[in-house]
């Protein structure tokens, strides 16, 4: 509703801006509540992302641990052959019982 009236029009225009200001802060408010979620949520997901790549780094060393103990077992069982020329790969068992 828009009301004119000689009189009363500077303190009209004057509510009417009082009004503006108020629905600007509060849209602004909500804006920044907003933003405020999203940055949560950001954080969130960043530290998800984190915690899954600390994960995958874990595996990763686990993976690298294996291969170490695969190449370790590897040149032992090498070892053994070289010293051991000439009897059945039977009689001397590699594995490390």
């Amino acid at each position: 509703y828009v009301y004119f009236c000689k009189t009363d029009t500077d303190s009209w225009a004057g509510r009417q801006k009082e009004r503006e200001k108020g629905r600007e802060s509060k849209r602004e408010r909500e804006r920044e509540r907003q933003r405020e979620r999203d940055r949560e949520r950001d954080r969130q997901r960043e530290r998800q992302t984190e915690r899954e790549r600390e994960r995958e780094r874990e595996r990763e060393r686990e993976r690298e641990r294996e291969r170490e103990m695969q190449r370790e077992t590897d040149r032992q069982t090498w070892t053994v052959f070289i010293f051991v020329k000439g009897t059945s790969r039977k009689e001397y068992s590699t594995d490390r019982d």
